[in-house]
């Protein structure tokens, strides 16, 4: 059905377009100073940036960055810091040297300081990353900005904030680096690069890169992660390194069970192995770790079958399946999926038709804020809670990924300019049905020219 009534109302008025602006922008703002006030109380070192801090600060002053985190608060912050309650007590920071790195600039400073100066940092990363979006997708500068400050106010960036985690950073980067392959920048691989080396997942996004013919990005990307992660071990060291990865299995086999875990591998072992989280599960052996990787597997296949039926775009489609095959994949990363949602918002605005109610209901639990009275203790959580609470981002992931793959809106667009070849036929047409591609004076290009 179209919406045009409401469409039209909305852009022939004067007065609707500034109140909403406004009323958006105020929101954000709202929504940032409640986190803000989060950091007056325990919040401000319950949350992920603490390891980050701490962890950089010991490098600073030659100790070890890898030690446990518990040791690395009460020497650095304080003794009797509130922290995770649940966290094991020889948990290390889950995070690889180019991420410590990153961190030693606010690491100079005393940890409040810090710990604002970060909030500050992550908010205004969000800000710019929605509004270049928005703006990319043709929206007017002021809407953009107004939309970009009210964005704050979704429940995964409130989260990503108020955790002190890093997505909003990875979000910009990624936006950046779309808009750059978009217009094709010949540094496009850089920001993906650099987002890998910060959380590993980013990386397999080269795989729409390469299916659509974009391989000087995948390697620029590639080469960008890896001078990146070796720079943090030369500098971090080889020890810290090796503890790192040792102590990474062990992170993931704890946390992989976890109520915040939105993956679909934390599948099978939250409920086919016996955990910290859920002890009466039953002990399938091997089942587990095979039925893990076999959704894994399925994810990738998605994001190799490069399908975009409803937001056009196999760059931000192929996000929720990396969210959903990623083995440790908390609910701040939702963050990521937020420009897949709002180009596919565009695409359904630009066509004037009501959005499916599928798909109104994927996003709502993919947004939707769970409440912090659910039960989150170990052992304690039923499994209406498990389903209805906890899973409910995973539901959304993978019901907007179907409905992306198999709406039929119309063909994907393909991301930049095509490659050009020695011959300049590389921006023209091509063949659905052959692959070949046609000339100006109506001729065909043989199959392989590029």
């Amino acid at each position: 059905m179209k919406l045009t009534t409401h469409l039209d109302l909305l852009r022939r008025s004067k007065i609707l377009p500034v109140a909403l602006c406004f009323t958006l922008a105020l929101l954000g703002g709202i929504a940032l100073t409640s986190r803000a006030l989060d950091l007056t109380g325990p919040w401000l070192t319950i949350n992920d940036y603490t390891p980050d801090y701490v962890s950089a600060r010991a490098w600073v002053d030659g100790g070890d960055p890898y030690a446990p985190v518990n040791q690395l608060i009460e020497r650095y912050i304080g003794n009797g810091t509130p922290y995770y309650a649940v966290s094991p007590p020889n948990q290390i920071n889950a995070h690889p040297p180019s991420v410590i790195l990153f961190h030693v600039p606010l690491a100079l400073l005393p940890f409040t300081t810090a710990r604002w100066l970060w909030l500050i940092l992550s908010a205004g990363a969000a800000v710019l990353a929605v509004f270049l979006l928005l703006r990319e997708l043709g929206m007017g500068r002021r809407p953009a900005l107004a939309l970009g400050i009210g964005a704050l106010a979704l429940p995964p960036i409130q989260q990503d904030l108020g955790l002190g985690q890093i997505n909003s950073i990875l979000m910009l980067l990624l936006v950046y680096a779309w808009i750059a392959l978009k217009r094709g920048r010949s540094f496009a691989g850089v920001p993906i690069g650099l987002a890998a080396t910060l959380k590993i997942f980013p990386i397999l996004l080269l795989i729409p890169l390469i299916k659509q013919g974009h391989r000087h990005h995948a390697r620029t990307a590639m080469l960008a992660a890896g001078v990146t992660s070796l720079i943090g071990v030369f500098v971090l060291g080889f020890e810290g390194t090796a503890t790192f990865i040792a102590g990474g299995r062990e992170d993931v086999a704890y946390w992989r069970s976890a109520p915040a875990n939105t993956s679909l591998y934390a599948l099978p072992f939250r409920w086919l192995s016996p955990s910290t989280w859920r002890s009466d599960a039953p002990d399938t052996g091997i089942i587990a770790p095979v039925l893990a990787l076999a959704l894994v597997a399925i994810c990738i296949a998605f994001v190799i079958s490069g399908r975009s039926k409803l937001a056009l775009d196999p760059f931000w489609s192929a996000v929720p399946w990396i969210v959903l095959a990623t083995p440790l994949s908390w609910q701040t990363n939702l963050v990521l999926v937020l420009p897949l949602l709002i180009v596919a918002a565009a695409r359904l605005w630009d066509s004037g038709l009501r959005p499916p109610p599928l798909l109104i209901i994927a996003i709502t639990f993919i947004v939707i804020r769970l409440p912090g009275t659910l039960e989150w203790r170990p052992d304690q959580i039923d499994i209406a809670t498990w389903i209805l609470g906890y899973g409910l981002p995973t539901i959304g992931l993978l019901l907007f990924g179907l409905l992306d793959a198999f709406t039929t809106q119309g063909p994907a667009e393909r991301i930049g300019p095509p490659p050009m070849d020695a011959q300049g036929y590389g921006s023209l047409p091509i063949s659905e049905e052959d692959g070949t591609r046609t000339a100006p004076d109506g001729s065909f290009v043989p199959h392989g020219t590029r």
